[in-house]
């Protein structure tokens, strides 16, 4: 029975990671939630990710949840990331008479949006972080 406690104590352990990464998860989309009933302007989900950066952040630099914490639980979601785009994919292939009537207005507006959300985050980026060759 010793010759299998490291192996037992590492299961628990990682088991243990996992559960504090879904229940940090969990915690923010709740919160995200809760915010999303004061101010409505963003979906719950977009709150939840904020709040979850918020505290990613607040707790690698205190020590409470370092970085490290994270590395296994997040790569296995990763790994099954894909399985999130189906049901887009679905709706692709759902409308696509309108994405052929359309298409290429869809496209000119989403790849417009995409720059220009780029150019105005890339000058905030540069102003708040102190860069003062802004131009």
């Amino acid at each position: 029975m010793q010759k299998y406690t490291p192996f037992l104590s590492r299961l628990l352990l990682n088991m243990l990671e996992y559960i504090v990464v879904a229940i940090v998860v969990a915690s923010c989309l709740t919160a995200g939630r809760l915010v999303n009933q004061s101010f409505s302007l963003l979906p719950p989900s977009l709150y939840g990710m904020l709040i979850f950066a918020i505290v990613l952040s607040i707790g690698n630099k205190t020590g409470l949840l370092p970085e490290k914490l994270f590395h296994a639980p997040m790569a296995v979601i990763i790994r099954f990331m894909s399985f999130v785009f189906v049901p887009v994919s679905v709706g692709v292939m759902q409308y696509g008479d309108l994405l052929l009537s359309s298409g290429l207005e869809i496209l000119a507006v989403g790849i417009s949006v995409t720059f220009s959300l780029l150019a105005i985050v890339g000058l905030l980026s540069k102003k708040l972080l102190g860069d003062e060759s802004v131009d």
